[in-house]
């Protein structure tokens, strides 16, 4: 593994996510949302090439990451 994002869903909401102990810094965001960004750094780091990346079906449903 070479990131990692934690993933309070956006569904949850702040409150729920205030009773977990998860801040308000953490980002509510989906998870094809935090895969382009966690590609994004990956990319931005440049010392990291790849070709490919896998995920679940829901991934393969958002035309941004597939290209």
């Amino acid at each position: 593994m070479i990131d990692w994002e934690l993933y309070p869903p956006k569904a949850a909401g702040r409150g729920r996510c205030r009773a977990a102990g998860i801040g308000d810094e953490a980002e509510l965001a989906t998870k094809p949302e935090l895969a382009q960004t966690m590609s994004k750094r990956a990319l931005d780091a440049g010392g990291l090439p790849f070709r490919w990346f896998t995920g679940d079906e829901a991934y393969g449903k958002v035309g941004r990451l597939r290209m």
